[in-house]
């Protein structure tokens, strides 16, 4: 997610259209990532390998890290839009 953004900001700084794609697929990875990290979460939870009270933090950061991707993604997105 930080080298999505990072990637996104600099896009936004020099225009960089190659560089606002680049953002756009790390977001990708992210959303993978993400869906990955929920599932092998909800399969501990339900081995009793996890705390039940650590489900609520551990899927809300991750909705919010995947939140700040797709913010970073359009960013990424405007900057290949412009013309």
């Amino acid at each position: 997610v930080e080298e999505t953004y990072s990637t996104a900001i600099g896009s936004l700084k020099t225009k960089n259209k190659d560089l606002a794609k680049t953002a756009e697929k790390l977001e990708d990875q992210v959303d993978i990532l993400e869906r990955k990290l929920k599932s092998a979460h909800i399969l501990r939870v339900q081995a009793g390998i996890c705390n039940p009270e650590a489900d609520q933090i551990f899927v809300e950061t991750l909705r919010n890290l995947e939140r700040i991707g797709d913010h970073a993604d359009n960013i990424a997105y405007d900057i290949i839009m412009e013309t």
